[in-house]
């Protein structure tokens, strides 16, 4: 009856063929949720992922409190760009692990691709809330920031991660590119300057800086970031079109 009932739920999410065969293996040889999770992590490996939803689906049926059950069938979700299913996923494996910032980094990266730009922030809010002097959850509510357009934010949001850290590049960049937008073009060199210092391929940097100085009219040092990016990658596009000037900041 228990089992019956599992395939019944199941069914709506991996077809009604799909959780016949499943009930017929079930009522052959009776599992635990542990041995269904586990065949479905073999099956993700595999890349078998509707396979391994409704494997994680069976687990799940017999131990609904399985916070990891319904993480893993979330990621399966989302290799099949099944987004609502898994942001429903994550959300019910908070329910049960609510003090694991993980899973609420996962769902508000999941936000941020849907640009559901509330739940996004207050994901991110919450990781920085659990874990406060963690870099990387300022870094993540900085990018959302910066994502939504909301350059202000982002800036000071980026000035935490760098206070807790300030060897990540890509903050400094970041941080230099909201400046650029904010129009604190000096700020703005001074921390594409750092994230080149960090990471001196960092071709990104190279053109945010030149697009910077070409504010200020120098052309020159503009062409030499330019020049720079081609030396790395001759194919950049827009390394190349910005040093021939024909696009415009």
């Amino acid at each position: 009856m228990v089992l019956t009932f599992i395939c019944l739920r199941t069914a709506r999410r991996i077809g009604v063929v799909m959780a016949v065969l499943l009930y017929n293996t079930c009522c052959l040889s009776q599992k635990t949720a542990e041995e269904y999770v586990k065949e479905g992590v073999r099956e993700y490996v595999s890349a078998d992922y509707r396979e391994s939803i409704a494997l994680y689906s069976l687990g799940i049926g017999l131990n609904k409190k399985c916070s990891e059950c319904y993480r893993l069938r979330a990621e399966a979700h989302i290799a099949l760009q099944e987004f609502t299913e898994a942001r429903e996923d994550f959300t019910s494996s908070i329910k049960y692990d609510k003090k694991n910032h993980g899973l609420y980094t996962a769902r508000g990266d999941l936000n941020l691709n849907l640009k559901i730009i509330y739940a996004t922030l207050a994901d991110y809010r919450k990781v920085i809330k659990l874990d406060k002097k963690n870099p990387l959850a300022h870094f993540d509510l900085a990018n959302a920031y910066y994502s939504f357009n909301d350059y202000s934010h982002a800036s000071k949001m980026f000035s935490k991660c760098i206070e807790l850290s300030d060897t990540i590049a890509e903050a400094w960049y970041l941080r230099g590119a909201s400046y650029l937008k904010l129009k604190e073009y000096n700020k703005a060199i001074e921390d594409l300057s750092k994230a080149i210092a960090l990471d001196s391929t960092y071709e990104d940097a190279y053109l945010k800086r030149g697009q910077t100085l070409s504010r200020y009219k120098d052309w020159e040092g503009a062409k030499a970031n330019y020049d720079k990016i081609l030396n790395l990658n001759p194919l950049h596009e827009d390394a190349y079109f910005f040093k021939i000037g024909r696009a415009h900041v």
